[in-house]
């Protein structure tokens, strides 16, 4: 099933079975590049999260493949630890590899 992004307004299409391993992996794929706002996002999230004091621990609820706390854990190296949740078990182990080697990352 093809993903399409015509209406750059919908974040997360209808009709994506974030269940099934194949479509996980293309929305992925096409979102980095239908969706290029989403970086500077992210980069600014980091720079929320840095204001932590040392030793704080972050819940990311929805965490997808990991790209928030890829960044976040790159620019935050006090957190004591940094937890993804997410129902798809593709999502998370996409961003087990991402973040494979951050040892706050949970």
């Amino acid at each position: 099933m093809p993903i399409l992004y015509s209406d750059p307004r919908i974040d997360v299409p209808p009709g994506v079975d974030f269940l099934d391993a194949e479509q996980a992996r293309a929305w992925v794929s096409a979102c980095e590049v239908a969706k290029p706002w989403r970086d500077p996002m992210r980069r600014r999230f980091a720079g929320l999260v840095s204001a932590l004091p040392p030793g704080a621990r972050v819940l990311e609820i929805g965490a997808g493949p990991g790209y928030l706390a890829e960044i976040v854990l790159h620019n935050c190296p006090n957190l004591e630890s940094y937890t993804l949740l997410d129902f798809s078990e593709h999502m998370l182990e996409l961003s087990q590899k991402r973040l494979a080697g951050f040892k706050a990352a949970r």
